[in-house]
């Protein structure tokens, strides 16, 4: 597929189950065919999330961002019965047999979309929150908008 970017399996799910692919969208139907050419080269792939390439499939923040904000469920998600899974997968009721789940977290092509807001890096710069915040309770608190540490 020439418009992936990224393919990431993720520790959440134990690096296998568990995959976000970044591409370049371009025409309706890419997601979905991004996603079941994975599906089809590995086997033990059980979810699979696709995203915008202006999501990092490497920050499961984002990701989960873009699950939030760019997905009506019963548009974007799609699950596949019974298909060959993985022995390693614990929820399956059957030795080899399972259940695939693909989520189309991209914005549509067709129709206009709001733009992601980001707040400017300037605006960041100038006002620090470690100045009104004790780090310890910002250390505490997960945001890929913080850009002292990856998250």
């Amino acid at each position: 597929m020439p418009t992936v970017r990224a393919v990431h399996f993720a520790a959440s799910g134990s690096c296998r189950f568990n995959c976000y692919i970044s591409i370049d969208k371009k025409v309706p139907g890419e997601t979905k065919q991004a996603a079941l050419a994975a599906f089809g080269a590995v086997d033990f792939i059980k979810n699979i999330i696709v995203v915008d390439a202006d999501i990092d499939p490497f920050n499961e923040q984002e990701v989960m961002f873009a699950v939030a904000t760019r997905t009506q469920a019963r548009e974007a998600i799609d699950i596949i019965k019974n298909v060959k899974g993985n022995t390693l997968d614990p929820s399956q009721l059957d030795d080899i047999m399972t259940d695939k789940l693909l989520i189309d977290a991209t914005m549509p092509v067709n129709r206009p979309f709001a733009a992601r807001v980001r707040v400017p890096a300037a605006a960041l710069e100038r006002c620090r929150l470690e100045d009104y915040v004790d780090i310890a309770r910002l250390d505490a608190v997960p945001t890929f908008l913080d850009s002292r540490r990856s998250v």
